[in-house]
């Protein structure tokens, strides 16, 4: 009996790219942001780290830098289809333990005006993970997914 799951592998041209924003419908976003201070005092960005993962595998030199800003990455793939099914997550870093971190992951279908977010927060870390359904997802790189709508 083979097992599920025990050969997973990374999306063909996975990529987690800087962004200015959340993007448009059907754009799969991860936010991230180190914050320190306090709710009296203010709060300020800081630096940190982000780590993605597909289905449990690190996203090859995925591990990028955070700068002060909040950082908005826009999933992308070859082929939008291969994400269906898959488990995208993040991981995000602060280099203080003591400071607020916050992730998100956004995911629009096009033909769903309904988003699905996931988002977490949390002292020095912060983990957040979506499974995608079926598509279609409007990625950046050229994706070229056939979608199928019977009406």
């Amino acid at each position: 009996m083979l097992l599920a799951g025990c050969s997973a592998e990374v999306a063909p041209g996975l990529t987690f790219t800087p962004a200015q924003d959340y993007g448009n419908r059907g754009d799969i976003t991860v936010s991230a942001e180190v914050l320190s201070g306090n709710e009296h005092n203010g709060f300020h960005a800081k630096a940190g780290k982000v780590r993605f993962f597909q289905d449990g595998i690190e996203v090859n030199s995925a591990e990028q830098k955070l700068t002060e800003k909040t950082g908005y990455y826009r999933v992308g793939a070859s082929n939008s289809h291969e994400l269906a099914g898959k488990t995208i997550s993040v991981a995000v870093y602060a280099d203080d333990p003591q400071d607020t971190v916050k992730c998100a992951i956004k995911v629009t279908g096009e033909d769903h005006p309904v988003h699905h977010s996931e988002q977490a927060e949390g002292k020095g870390s912060a983990y957040c993970q979506v499974k995608l359904s079926s598509g279609p997802y409007q990625l950046p790189a050229g994706a070229s997914g056939e979608s199928k709508h019977s009406h």
